[in-house]
């Protein structure tokens, strides 16, 4: 999701790792998405949150039950998105993640990537109505970056990303009492 000004364009874009019904690691990984989303509701800021399997993940519930509009992505690595993968794994897993969110009441209309490149295969988001892709995290941000999202192929935009937290610096507690980078 993004929040436009005519200073500038603000996308923020979380990656969810794991599942809500996961034991203990579940349990901290639900606690501090509800945080973050009484944060990002104080500051009235809508973001697309990317999970591996948003339709078998109730916190996509959660987050879509918000009133700010946050967006509900599949986020896609490696084993199954890219030149590694191939067509017909990423058509394969593409559908099948596509379709579980369905089912499960969800669009989808991006695919946020936690590591490698998908600069092929443009032709399968479209045919899932996937019109946004947010490049990989494991890319280091780099200054000369183009900042705003650019149009890709076939419709499609991507976004750079051009922050990461956390990111090797300090950690420090922010006023919201969540863990922060310096």
């Amino acid at each position: 999701m993004a929040l436009g000004t005519s200073g500038g364009l603000l996308v923020v874009s979380l990656d969810i790792d794991g599942d809500s019904s996961n034991g203990r690691a579940g349990a901290a990984t639900e606690s501090a998405t509800k945080r973050l989303l009484e944060v990002l509701q104080r500051r009235q800021v809508a973001a697309t949150f990317a999970m591996a399997h948003p339709g078998a993940n109730k916190l996509a519930e959660t987050v879509t039950a918000s009133e700010l509009g946050h967006e509900v992505a599949v986020l896609g690595d490696s084993s199954w998105v890219g030149a590694r993968a191939g067509r017909t794994r990423f058509a394969r897993e593409l559908a099948w993640r596509v379709r579980r969110a369905s089912d499960a009441g969800l669009t989808i209309r991006s695919l946020a990537l936690s590591d490698g490149t998908l600069d092929d295969h443009l032709d399968l988001l479209v045919k899932h109505r996937i019109g946004a892709i947010r490049e990989a995290t494991d890319a280091p941000p780099h200054p000369s970056r183009v900042i705003r999202p650019q149009l890709f192929r076939y419709g499609i935009w991507k976004a750079a990303v051009t922050c990461r937290l956390p990111s090797p610096g300090r950690l420090w507690k922010s006023a919201d009492g969540l863990v922060a980078t310096a």
